[in-house]
């Protein structure tokens, strides 16, 4: 996001007045993000994107789990817990309640393993 912030303030953000954004992984966080704002809304956008990303923490992320080593081996998938990062992504985007440009986002189905397209 540090980039299109840079590029929208010095140079002419109407370059970037996009109808369509997509993106994978981190790149579906801020394409969604940036879908929340009409496509002539660049500065507030990247102003908007650029704080929230720069003002999280690891805690808005995750929190490792506190139970005995046993536990976690054996009935947890991981030491760390991503809760907290879905609800931190839900405050983020809360800013703006519909899209207002065509998103095209995309993901891997953690138990197939296939790419999973959403429009």
């Amino acid at each position: 996001m540090g980039v299109m912030w840079g590029l929208a303030w010095y140079g002419n953000s109407q370059d970037y007045h996009w109808d369509v954004v997509s993106g994978i992984s981190a790149g579906a966080i801020n394409s969604a993000g940036t879908a929340g704002f009409a496509p002539y809304e660049v500065l507030e956008m990247t102003d908007y994107l650029s704080y929230s990303w720069f003002n999280q923490t690891n805690d808005d992320v995750w929190k490792v789990r506190d139970l005995n080593p046993i536990d976690l081996a054996f009935h947890q998938p991981s030491i760390l817990d991503d809760s907290p990062g879905l609800e931190h992504i839900r405050n983020i985007m809360s800013l703006r309640s519909e899209f207002k440009r065509r998103v095209s986002v995309g993901a891997v189905d953690q138990n197939s393993g296939d790419f999973v397209e959403f429009n």
